[in-house]
């Protein structure tokens, strides 16, 4: 991990590499939004809030919180919600992803 980056304020590869793995797997699978979703908090969940910016890391803590909430693994937490549950926590990621690469 870029150390260097993360205290100056930016983010470092890894976190930019798997906050990509996740979206990228949200918008180009052909599973349901629930297995989209179960993969990509796999890749989120190997950040922690300190590998981000300070402006992110309570979103993001969120969004882990939420992807952890169920007793047993992320993919049986994303299973058992609801489509339009999904998609929420989706763009959730997607809008941590758009701050931390530049977008609108």
């Amino acid at each position: 991990m870029d150390i260097l980056c993360v205290l100056e304020g930016g983010v470092s590869d890894y976190a930019k590499q798997k906050l990509w793995e996740a979206v990228g797997f949200l918008a180009t699978s052909d599973e349901t939004i629930q297995r989209r979703l179960g993969g990509a908090g796999l890749s989120h969940a190997m950040l922690r809030p300190e590998d981000l910016p300070e402006e992110q890391r309570t979103e993001f803590s969120a969004v882990a919180q939420e992807l952890r909430a169920g007793p047993g693994s992320i993919e049986e937490t994303t299973g058992a919600l609801s489509s339009e549950r999904c998609r929420l926590i989706a763009g959730r990621i997607f809008s941590i992803f758009t701050q931390l690469f530049g977008g609108l």
